[in-house]
Order: structure tokens, then sequence, then C-alpha cells
């Protein structure tokens, strides 16, 4: 089992797990591959990190959590962050292109914001050189669990 990192045309990373490396690519090539969060079609792989081969106490040092209050799942850590914007960003909803834009040319407060476009719009905000980031979905309060 091989796991890669992805990203769609729109920006969206996720990751996809292949028995290997020509799994991927018939995947690829055949256009089975498409992004989980807008279903787009136009995947691909992201450099990862290369592996470094280190000593047991490196290593350690490397991966200690110790004293770090980090989250337990994956899930959790989208609630978190989710929080963290709701906190602190000013949700502009569906007028975040036109809010981003207009922030990026001066013509508004700068401020952080938050709020939804469509990948169309968000590729054209990166093509204007204004930058944005997706966050996970977010997922359903602990206590609307089953």
């Amino acid at each position: 089992m091989i796991i890669y990192d992805l990203c769609c045309d729109a920006a969206h990373q996720f990751e996809g797990w292949f028995g290997d490396v020509d799994d991927y690519e018939q995947q690829r090539s055949s256009g089975l591959l498409s992004c989980p969060v807008c279903g787009n079609g136009g995947v691909r792989r992201l450099p990862t990190a290369s592996h470094v081969k280190t000593s047991g106490r490196e290593l350690e040092k490397i991966t200690s959590t110790k004293g770090l209050n980090l989250p337990e799942s994956s899930a959790e850590f989208a609630r978190e962050l989710h929080h963290y914007v709701e906190t602190n960003y000013d949700n502009v909803g569906v007028e975040f292109s036109e809010e981003a834009r207009r922030i990026h040319h001066g013509h508004a407060e700068e401020r952080n914001i938050y709020g939804s476009a469509t990948p169309e719009q968000v590729s054209a905000l990166r093509e204007e050189g204004i930058h944005t980031l997706s966050l996970p979905i977010k997922p359903p309060a602990k206590d609307k669990l089953n």
C-alpha cells in the first residue's frame, strides 16, 4: 500500500491510497481519480518529503510530541481549525471572492476573512495573485455522532 498526497486543479489537497505506483498511474490515466471536495477530475501528485535516515535518538527528537497539545484525530483537528477560523476571521459568505479582491486591491480594510467560493472563483483569484486556502470539510460535532 502506498499513500500519495494529491491535489486537484482547484487546489484542494487530499490523500489517496494505492496498491503501488502503477495502480495510481492507471487510475489517473483512466480518469478514475476525482477530488472528494469538488469532484474535479484534474488530480495530480504533490511532492512529498524524502525519507531521511536518522539515529533512534534523532528520530525521537524529531517526532516527539511531549508538551504539545495535539488533536487525537484528523476530525478533531478539523473541528478545532474551523472553531479558530470562525472565532478569529470575518465570515463574508458567498461574497468571499469579491471581498478578497477588494482587500487585495486596497478597496476594503485588510483583515482575515472566510466564506465560500466555487472552484472557478478560487482559480480566478489565484490567477490574479490572491492566495486562498481551502479548509477541510467541517466534521459534525462530537455530540451529533452515533
